[in-house]
C-alpha cells in the first residue's frame, strides 16, 4: 500500500494553509521549551528564601533541565516511528504543562528539581521532532523559510524567556511562582492548538493505518504497507536509538568534534544564564558594572524593572561648591 499521485492524505500534498498552521503550532512548542530553560533562574531571588534552599540547590534545578532535554529523546524517538508524531506532541505538551504546574505548587526544592528534570524531557519533543515534521510536509525546495522560523524559535526564545520572567520577578506580588504559572497558561493554549490543528505527518504511520483499515474492510491479510515490511520492531528501534549515538560519538571524529563544540557552546550559554539573577533587577539596571552576559539576556534583565515601581532620580555630579569646607562666604 502506498500513496497515489496527488493523494490528499500525503502530507506533502497538504494545502499551504495547513502546512503553515502545522509549522507555526509546532514552532510555538519549540519556543516554549526554549524559553523555559532560561526563565526559571530569574526567580532565584524569591525561590531561595521561599523554599529555604541554597543558591547551589536552586542552580541544580537550572542544570537538570538540559539533562532531561538530552537524555529523553533517545527513548522517545522510536515511538514517533511506531505511534506517530501527533500523539507524541500532545502527550509531551500535556506533560510539559503539568511539570510547570508541579514547580508552581512545589513546597520544597527537591520537588522543583524533579519537575525541572521531567519538564526538560517533555519539552525536548519541541526541539527534536519539529524538524522532522517540517521535512514531512515541505518539499526540499520549500524548506528554507520554515526551517529558519524553527531555528529562530529554538534560539531566540532562550533570550525572550527572561523578558517576561524578569517583569514578573520584579513585581513583589508575583515572583517565582507566577513565572511558572505563566508557562502553565501559555503551554495550555499551545496544547489546545496542537489538539485542534496538528495533523499526523509521519508517512509510515499514515500508510500503516490505511493498510489496517483495508484489511479490516476486505478481510484480505495480504495488504501490507512499506513500513510493515521494512520497519524494524519497536524493541529493535529502541536498541538502535540507545546505542547508535554512543557508537557514532566514539567512532566518528566529525560527530565527536561537533558534540564537543555544541557542549562547550551550551555550557557557556548556561553560565551566562545562571549569572543573570546575581543582582536584583533594579540594582542591575542602575549598576555601573560592565555587562558580562549576552546582549539578549542583558536587555531582558535590564527591562525587567516593574513599570509600577518608583523611578530613581538621575544621579547628578556634585558641584565644586559642595566640596568647600565651612559656611559659604558672602560676596
Amino acid at each position: 500500500v502506498k500513496y497515489n499521485d496527488g493523494d490528499s492524505a500525503n502530507p506533502v500534498n497538504f494545502s499551504y494553509a495547513r502546512k503553515w498552521t502545522i509549522t507555526l503550532v509546532a514552532c510555538t512548542f519549540t519556543g516554549l521549551s526554549a524559553a523555559a530553560a532560561s526563565s526559571y533562574n530569574l526567580g532565584f531571588d524569591s525561590i531561595i528564601p521561599a523554599l529555604n534552599c541554597t543558591q547551589f540547590q536552586a542552580t541544580v534545578g537550572l542544570a537538570v533541565y538540559p539533562l532531561g532535554f538530552g537524555i529523553v529523546p533517545i527513548f522517545t524517538a522510536p515511538f514517533s516511528e511506531e505511534l506517530g508524531r501527533r500523539p507524541l506532541y500532545i502527550v509531551s505538551a500535556l506533560g510539559f504543562m503539568l511539570m510547570h504546574l508541579m514547580v508552581a505548587e512545589a513546597k520544597n526544592i527537591q520537588t522543583v528539581i524533579l519537575a525541572r528534570l521531567l519538564g526538560g524531557g517533555f519539552g525536548s519533543t519541541g526541539a527534536t521532532m519539529v524538524g522532522g515534521s517540517i521535512a514531512d510536509i515541505w518539499r526540499p525546495s520549500e524548506r528554507g523559510l520554515p526551517m529558519s522560523i524553527f531555528a529562530v524559535a529554538a534560539v531566540g526564545s532562550t533570550g525572550l524567556g527572561p523578558v517576561a520572567a524578569g517583569w514578573i520577578q520584579a513585581n513583589p506580588h508575583l515572583q517565582w511562582r507566577w513565572i511558572q504559572w505563566l508557562h502553565v497558561i501559555v503551554t495550555a493554549l499551545c496544547l489546545v492548538l496542537l489538539v485542534l490543528f496538528m495533523r499526523e505527518t509521519r508517512t509510515s504511520v499514515i500508510l500503516t493505518r490505511r493498510t489496517k483499515k483495508l484489511r479490516a474492510e476486505t478481510g484480505d491479510d495480504r495488504y501490507r504497507s512499506v513500513a510493515e515490511i521494512e520497519l524494524p520492531s519497536l524493541k529493535t528501534l529502541l536498541i538502535i536509538s540507545c546505542t547508535r549515538p554512543l557508537r557514532l560519538l566514539l567512532t566518528e571524529p566529525v560527530v565527536a568534534s561537533f558534540s564537543l563544540w555544541i557542549g562547550f557552546a551550551w555550557g557557556i550559554l548556561y553560565c551566562m544564564v545562571e549569572y543573570v539573577p546575581v543582582s536584583p533587577a533594579h540594582r542591575l539596571l542602575n549598576s555601573p558594572r560592565h555587562p558580562r552576559c549576552p546582549r539578549t539576556l542583558h536587555v531582558a534583565r535590564a527591562t525587567s524593572t516593574s513599570p509600577t515601581s518608583p523611578a530613581r532620580p538621575p544621579h547628578r555630579q556634585p558641584s565644586p561648591s559642595h566640596h568647600t569646607r565651612g559656611p559659604p562666604r558672602h560676596q
